[in-house]
């Protein structure tokens, strides 16, 4: 081969290279990081060209190593495109937490645009893999090898942040495809790993919990965690729709206005409130039982009711109840998923039972897109809606379509809320129901167009959630002081850590480790400072979110 031609064939393995950081390129633009998208480039190249020496006699076959990176990247482009960030171990998490059904209405709408993108993607590796060369001259392979290693060396030199030398080499990396997907798998991996190396130390947990009240007859504590609802979107909190009609009518309800989630992901949120521990210390919950645990040693029976698919971090708590049911249609139904009045059913008959202290987890489909899938027709009252026109999850041009989708999802999240009390109230005992979402939504708010919720830096509008209390008279009877000070507390900031102290202490359970000044219930209770649990594990002021 002419050296002229040596050298065209070799721009097309640097044009291989510069595929894989495309995607990557596309989304710092997207983001003005001028300075990560200039380092990241440079990494992609070096850390390619870094091997040349060894394939310098068998370049068309190290292209060809290549290809499982260019099928995975073609994911990576689809994450960037549909949902404006690369793949990250959020993403992964809600892929492990997915079934086929959910994964399907993430998909509706994206599999042509997708399909179309990865054969175009993929034309073109397989395009420039034919033409790159067949073996580089050992010299020229030495330069490439060497450079590639100093330039990698020296790049921690040029980075702006403020941290030492190997911890911004080991970033770059880190933020820099395909080892950022790796590094995404890792961070996954050592955590269920770590998570069931606690197995035995969770285990032999015990609160030594005791309720401390004297209570005759029937007592049923229900939490409720929603999924995905923002609380500007209830009329219960100022909403100008009236999305909550039936809980705006209820007596006894103490609306909670300034509660944030703790997590950005379920699978971070729910374990959260159901043990109290800290974002900031998110990974203790592995070691210790949960507000169920609690409950279990007080003499209550504990019930688990989900709609959803509780995988990982959830699970471990969610065993730790009497009984579990589980709703969520699999791939052999005929039917996709429940509609959440359906677990009313379980629910009843939890209550038919003769144990007389009882403990109901209740996790919702609430306000998880599909939206349209949320609710059956006789909800779809904000229109036009996606019942009757259909959109892509992250279509910002079809913004009021969507939003008035998701309201209808709140509405009917009111009605299945609103017939849960009015169980509680047919039975007349001491009762209460303590529902809060595990984390908002983005809905297109800001020029950014975020949709759904798994940007690994929380926006502003996943923070805020829904939270309020319904209560029975026999309980009021029973507990004044602790009504009134939830009444009290409801205006003062919180976050979803304090409803495992809250619902203990509204129960009349104490053990040594409740914290009085984390519930609402107590005169102690103190505001502190709000975090959230982020993407790749980073704390977030929840307060400064933008």
């Amino acid at each position: 081969m002419s050296l002229g031609k040596q050298k065209d064939s070799f721009l097309y393995l640097l044009l291989l290279i510069l595929l894989i950081a495309a995607p990557g390129i596309y989304f710092r633009i997207l983001n003005e990081e001028w300075n990560t998208m200039l380092l990241n480039v440079l990494c992609t190249f070096c850390l390619f060209l870094l091997p040349i020496y060894i394939f310098k006699n068998h370049v068309q076959k190290y292209a060809w190593l290549l290809l499982p990176v260019f099928l995975l990247g073609t994911i990576n482009i689809a994450c960037i495109y549909f949902y404006k960030m690369p793949i990250n171990d959020g993403i992964i998490i809600v892929a492990i937490n997915t079934n086929k059904d959910e994964f399907m209405e993430l998909a509706a709408g994206f599999i042509l645009p997708f399909l179309l993108m990865a054969t175009a993607y993929l034309s073109l590796y397989f395009f420039c893999r034919q033409k790159v060369p067949k073996q580089i001259a050992t010299k020229q392979a030495t330069i490439l090898s060497s450079a590639s290693l100093i330039i990698i060396l020296f790049l921690p030199i040029f980075d702006n942040a403020d941290y030492g030398y190997f911890q911004k080499l080991r970033a770059r990396f880190y933020t820099t495809f395909p080892t950022s997907f790796l590094y995404s798998v890792g961070v996954v991996y050592k955590q269920y790993q770590v998570m069931h190396a606690a197995a035995d130390e969770r285990a032999k947990f015990t609160f030594n919990a005791k309720q401390t009240i004297n209570i005759k007859g029937e007592q049923v504590y229900i939490l409720v965690v929603g999924e995905s609802d923002r609380r500007d979107h209830w009329n219960l909190f100022g909403y100008k729709r009236n999305t909550t009609p039936r809980i705006n009518n209820q007596q006894n309800i103490i609306a909670f206005n300034n509660i944030h989630t703790d997590g950005y992901l379920t699978e971070f949120a729910v374990p959260i409130l159901l043990t109290g521990v800290a974002p900031e210390n998110f990974m203790d919950h592995i070691k210790q039982k949960s507000i169920i645990s609690a409950f279990k040693e007080a003499g209550f029976s504990t019930y688990w009711v989900s709609n959803q698919t509780d995988f990982g971090h959830i699970s471990i708590h969610a065993a730790e109840a009497d009984e579990q049911f589980h709703f969520l249609a699999d791939g052999n139904n005929i039917k996709n998923i429940n509609d959440d009045i359906e677990l009313l059913q379980p629910i009843k008959e939890i209550l038919s039972r003769k144990d007389s202290k009882k403990l109901i987890i209740v996790k919702l489909q609430g306000s998880h897109y599909d939206y349209s899938k949320r609710y059956p027709i006789g909800y779809d009252i904000f229109k036009p809606s996606n019942k009757t026109i259909k959109t892509a999850a992250n279509d910002y041009t079809q913004k009021e379509v969507i939003i008035n989708t998701y309201d209808n999802t709140v509405l009917y999240t009111d009605y299945v809320l609103d017939s849960m009390i009015q169980i509680l109230q047919s039975r007349n005992t001491t009762s209460a129901l303590l529902y809060v979402s595990d984390h908002g939504e983005d809905l297109f708010d800001d020029a950014r167009n975020l949709s759904q919720h798994a940007a690994p830096i929380p926006s502003r509008y996943i923070a805020p959630v829904p939270m309020f209390i319904w209560y029975s008279s026999h309980l009021k009877k029973q507990s004044p002081a602790t009504i009134d000070w939830l009444i009290k507390n409801r205006e003062k900031k919180g976050s979803s850590t304090n409803v495992f102290f809250t619902l203990n202490q509204l129960s009349g359970i104490h053990f040594s480790g409740l914290d009085s000044s984390q519930s609402f219930a107590s005169s102690r209770y103190t505001e502190k400072p709000r975090f959230i649990l982020g993407g790749d594990f980073k704390i977030f002021s929840s307060d400064s979110l933008q």
